[in-house]
């Protein structure tokens, strides 16, 4: 019989839509059928999603790139220009901590992406992201968190950035797993 996408077969489709009891056994090609289908849209969701969260990261990395050049390039500003995230932290004398917590900032976000695309399963990858991620709480710290609300992204945005691409990677490893065990849960058609 002809698969119809995410439902069995057409013979089954056919049998729910004349009303007649479905509750019986699956016989083993309707049962292969169905987990291949379900493999295949696992594996479809597992690539978009992971697409999508590295995606992410990467446009955080790019913002946080701009941010560490901008830093870089400005001036300072003169009394009454405005107290933006840069005029503050020149004020406080913590511009050059700064800047270490953006390129830590940017080195963890580069191993957030690697790890959503399933290319950080190596140590150095996730220590190396640990590491990165460690950098900004303790370059910034309290310091930042005294300091106006546009400034409290600096300690936290790392730790949580890592976090997040952790979570993701083991749910979409653990989906993949469950997908997999789908076929230990078939039965024998003939035995039932």
């Amino acid at each position: 019989s002809k698969k119809v996408k995410g439902c069995g077969t057409a013979r089954t489709m056919k049998q729910r839509s004349k009303g007649v009891d479905t509750a019986t056994p699956l016989d083993e090609d309707e049962q292969r059928a169905i987990v291949e289908n379900v493999r295949v849209e696992s594996e479809r969701l597992s690539r978009v999603s992971r697409r999508l969260f590295a995606a992410i990261h990467c446009v955080a990395l790019l913002v946080v790139t701009w941010l560490l050049a901008s830093l870089a390039t400005a001036r300072p500003r003169g009394p009454g220009e405005g107290a933006g995230q840069h005029a503050y932290v020149r004020a406080a004398g913590a511009a050059p901590r700064l800047a270490a917590a953006y390129a830590c900032t940017m080195a963890e976000l580069a191993c957030a992406a690697l790890i959503c695309l399933e290319r950080g399963r190596r140590r150095w990858t996730r220590g190396l992201g640990l590491v990165a991620a460690c950098g900004p709480p303790l370059l910034c710290g309290r310091t930042f968190l005294d300091a106006p609300v546009a400034t409290w992204w600096v300690p936290l945005a790392a730790p949580l950035s890592l976090a997040l691409a952790l979570y993701v990677d083991a749910d979409m490893t653990k989906l993949a797993g469950e997908v997999n065990d789908l076929d230990a849960l078939r039965y024998k058609y003939k035995g039932v």
